[in-house]
């Protein structure tokens, strides 16, 4: 039994040597959505500067999404979500977090763009359920709680939240 949590003990500490990269343009990944789809709880997925016409979602992975430097505003500026062409006119936010996402689901250093809003139910207290467009940049829900940082705005419109969303707890 020793031997047993002990070999748990190390699996457990270890495995963050097993997260990998992936990069999206220069390496395997031509779409974001790719990258998430293959991802794996750790991973981070690195995304060169480009303009990347998609919507994007978690899919309630806990990995980074991030652009080449983060802290670099040009970089920021140059790597681009453009959610102005989604295939499904119902679901417009740019990015997605509604699988209960915790902070160790990252989105940073992107410029965030065209998004029109996903259709979603609320309610509101004296006004019972209503379906509203939300999250035209990004939208959280169903307890989704992500970390999203040092990213820019601009240009999403929405009736709730043309930046970001959250709806629930």
């Amino acid at each position: 039994m020793k031997r047993f949590i002990q070999l748990i003990l190390i699996v457990t500490c270890c495995y963050q040597l097993w997260a990998a990269e992936l990069y999206v343009r220069t390496g395997d990944y031509t779409t974001i959505q790719a990258a998430i789809d293959d991802a794996n709880d750790s991973d981070t997925v690195i995304v060169d500067p480009c303009t990347y016409y998609e919507n994007i979602n978690f899919l309630g992975k806990a990995i980074t999404v991030t652009s080449l430097d983060p802290n670099d505003p040009c970089v920021v500026a140059d790597t681009i979500i453009d959610g102005s062409t989604s295939i499904d006119p119902n679901i417009g936010s740019v990015v997605t977090f509604s699988s209960g996402e915790d902070n160790n689901s990252v989105l940073t250093g992107f410029t965030i763009t065209g998004g029109n809003g996903s259709w979603l139910t609320t309610s509101w207290l004296f006004k019972g359920r209503r379906w509203n467009r939300c999250g035209g940049g990004v939208l959280c829900y169903n307890m989704s709680e992500p970390a999203i940082t040092r990213n820019v705005f601009t240009g999403n419109a929405t009736d709730q939240g043309a930046g970001v969303y959250v709806f629930g707890n």
